[in-house]
């Protein structure tokens, strides 16, 4: 689920994963589940946003000021669930048994199920 008005994104996993491994920086953003196409239909995370919650299957991260305000004026991606699709790479986060996530990629990237609009400007 995402939640730009917090900052939140919540991840859903099969198995219980390694959240010290996170890499949020292997996450992309899209507007669709096709290619990434123009800069403003995808945003990659920086490694300023961080994962909040201890190793389980579903994970936290608190998008940093700076990628939500970024977020925030790509007015065509992550506007509703629609437009928020995420792809990650296998260098995202580990298992418990240190394997690594099956990749998901740009062009089968998975729709958020839960998306709470945001209704704050950025700064």
């Amino acid at each position: 689920s995402s939640d730009l008005g917090t900052g939140l994104l919540t991840l859903t996993f099969s198995e219980t994963v390694d959240a010290s491994t996170i890499n949020v920086t292997q996450l992309t953003l899209q507007r669709s589940r096709h290619e990434l196409g123009p800069q403003h239909a995808h945003y990659v995370l920086s490694a300023e946003s961080v994962v909040s919650t201890l190793d389980r299957t579903v994970l936290t991260v608190s998008i940093a000021k700076n990628d939500l305000d970024e977020l925030k004026r790509k007015d065509t991606l992550a506007t509703f669930n629609e437009t928020t699709f995420i792809s990650l790479t296998s260098e995202f986060i580990l298992d418990m048994s240190d394997n690594k996530i099956v990749t998901v990629p740009e062009n089968r990237a998975s729709v958020v199920k839960q998306y709470t609009e945001d209704i704050t400007k950025p700064n």
